[in-house]
């Protein structure tokens, strides 16, 4: 048996024979013995611990002697149903001993005493004042059920002795001594102040030092009284009946537990709400339930380098994201930014191309001004966009810091957060004069002034060129240089296709004043039309088939052959030439669908024609006839 078994061992047998020399005066026989006095002489009552800054409450006189039953006049009647709901609840009297603690149904509150059921019909008696406020006010009624000690019997009155106090008093003996053993909390409420803490009563009055009340020091403990507060007993003496509280232990152990619990409950990418406890210039620290939590300043805002107070207040809630925890340390890492949504993930959503937007000039460098759109998404003016006066000029001419500007999205980048804005296209442009000259589709004549690898610069006016991309000479799906269609100094006829008045260009075309191969294609070429062509690519839903130079047809996987094809590649090979026809054009030209089938059937039909026109002798076996036609097919 170890040390500490001893030492529990020995309290409790201390606790044991504390509570039997409290009970010693009291006689241990049975109280309902026929006529027989529990003792020769009424026990004397036990004595009442003196409490610090506690008003001694009245005990009940030993010599008043109260009736066991008492009939006046006007005395209400006690319902029969509830006198046999108290015969089942109570047990059999005669099981009851002196000392035992039992719980009873109050039958009437009189002016001196609380008459009480304590079994076999037979009433007990416990002082009022055991029931009385400081204020005078009686704190039970009839039908509640208190704890009431077996005392005895009075030999002259033959009155039943009960003690509410003192079963309190032994039952909150027993906790204390169970919440010591157990190492569990108890519960009771905190009737006063004291010279350096609380009275807390939990049965018996027991001493909470102002220290232990809370994690940090209580300045106003007055506030306290009247409040339940459940504490660890941290010492008790079993014999002076006296015990230490703590609340602040089982606030720091309930905070431990708490912790545990988050960080078991924590992952990255996990969002929260809390409070703003304090913000520095480095970042700020956050309540995160049972502790602290910290938003490094890069991690409070998409604005680069903003201070945390520009988005933070204290006491305020902020939602964020977990993006580090460390369980050895206990330090949790978050982030406000991560938890909103990035903005530019929808920057071309909410700030489209040519889209005019509203902002506030937050900054000007040599080269440029920077506008602030919202929180995380600044966009830059260029000096260039700034005026369409042509020559150096310097951004401060045109704005300055805090003003709010209107500008035109020129262009942005998602991924490199880079906002193009231009200040001088909400001004009328002098290219629109221009765009009306060479509108698109207008037909326009130019001299090629240079050509590069991908394409031709051609002189339209004096103060305009346009360009002839490379893939705009010719219909060839693979072009070669742009000196095989034109020449320097060479005067073309083209066609306008695009004018784009932010990038001052001109976007021109050669080929498209000729036909196109398609269009050449569908002059010659109908629906119904049966042609030759050669298997390019097979895939899993059908083949295509070049009918023509730089033409392809789809010939789906139903339209290869009448019998069904589960694989394209089991039937056709590519470079394969082939008989089709044309079922379908759509979309001007550029869809074709063919049909291998239907020129398999009309062949079928065709010889099956034929072969009936032809000299059959004798009757026709209809057997033989399609024997032979098969055969002849396959030849």
């Amino acid at each position: 048996m170890t040390e500490d078994r001893k030492n529990q061992d020995k309290e409790e047998n201390n606790f044991g024979s504390e509570l039997e020399n409290e009970l010693s005066p009291i006689n241990t026989g049975r109280i309902f013995q026929t006529n027989k006095p529990l003792t020769p002489e009424t026990p004397p009552p036990l004595e009442e611990p003196p409490a610090p800054s506690v008003v001694e409450e009245k005990q009940p006189s030993s010599d008043e002697v109260v009736p066991l039953i008492v009939e006046e006049p006007g005395e209400p009647e006690i319902d029969d149903d509830f006198l046999k709901m108290i015969d089942e609840y109570m047990p059999r009297a005669e099981e009851v001993e002196v000392g035992d603690i039992m719980d009873v149904p109050v039958l009437d509150v009189r002016a001196d005493c609380i008459l009480v059921n304590i079994g076999d019909k037979m009433e007990g008696m416990v002082d009022i004042s055991e029931f009385m406020t400081r204020n005078g006010e009686v704190t039970v009624t009839p039908g509640d059920v208190i704890e009431v000690m077996i005392e005895g019997r009075d030999e002259q009155s033959d009155q039943v002795i009960l003690s509410h106090r003192k079963a309190v008093r032994r039952i909150a003996i027993e906790r204390l001594g169970e919440a010591v053993e157990k190492k569990t909390p108890i519960r009771g409420r905190v009737t006063d102040v004291v010279k350096g803490g609380l009275i807390v009563d939990v049965g018996i009055p027991c001493f909470m030092p102002a220290s232990q009340i809370d994690r940090s020091r209580v300045e106003n403990l007055n506030s306290w009284v009247g409040r339940e507060v459940e504490a660890y007993v941290i010492d008790f003496n079993l014999e002076r009946q006296r015990a230490i509280l703590s609340r602040r232990k089982l606030i720091v152990e309930d905070l431990e537990k708490r912790k545990k619990a988050l960080f078991d409950s924590l992952k990255v990418g996990d969002i929260r709400t809390v409070h703003v406890k304090s913000i520095h210039d480095f970042g700020a620290f956050v309540e995160l339930g049972p502790m602290d939590g910290f938003i490094p300043r890069d991690e409070v805002s998409y604005e680069r380098g903003a201070h945390p107070a520009m988005y933070l207040r204290e006491d305020h809630e902020v939602k964020v994201k977990v993006i580090a925890v460390d369980r050895e340390t206990q330090k949790v890492t978050l982030s406000r930014k991560q938890a909103r949504l990035d903005p530019w993930e929808k920057v071309g959503e909410k700030y489209p191309r040519n889209s005019i937007v509203t902002g506030r000039v937050a900054s000007i460098a040599s080269f440029g001004a920077f506008v602030q759109l919202e929180e995380g998404l600044t966009g830059m003016i260029h000096v260039s966009n700034m005026s369409w006066e042509k020559g150096t000029q310097k951004p401060g001419a045109f704005v300055k810091e805090g003003d709010i500007v209107k500008a035109v999205v020129l262009d942005f980048d998602k991924e490199n957060h880079k906002l193009s804005l231009g200040l001088k296209q909400i001004t009328e442009d002098p290219w629109v004069k221009i765009e009306g000259k060479f509108t698109p589709g207008s037909r326009v004549k130019g001299v090629v002034t240079n050509l590069t690898d991908f394409g031709a610069f051609v002189r339209l006016d004096e103060n305009v060129e346009g360009l002839i991309h490379i893939s705009n000479m010719t219909w060839d799906k693979k072009p070669g240089r742009p000196s095989l269609y034109l020449k320097v100094g060479q005067e073309v006829e083209m066609l306008v296709l695009n004018t784009n008045r932010e990038g001052r260009r001109i976007s021109l075309g050669l080929r498209q004043l000729q036909k196109s191969p398609i269009d050449l294609f569908l002059e010659s070429h109908k629906v119904g039309n049966n042609l030759e062509g050669v298997v390019t690519r097979i895939a899993s839903f059908g083949a295509f088939v070049e009918i023509a130079d730089g033409i392809e047809g789809l010939l789906h996987v139903s339209e290869i052959s009448p019998e069904r094809v589960d694989n394209p590649s089991s039937v056709l090979k590519e470079g394969q030439r082939i008989k089709c026809k044309i079922i379908n054009i759509a979309g001007g030209g550029r869809r074709i669908s063919l049909s291998r089938k239907e020129v398999i059937r009309d062949e079928d039909k065709k010889a099956m024609q034929e072969y009936l026109k032809s000299n059959v002798k004798g009757g026709v076996n209809v057997g033989e006839l399609l024997k032979d036609l098969k055969n002849k097919l396959a030849r």
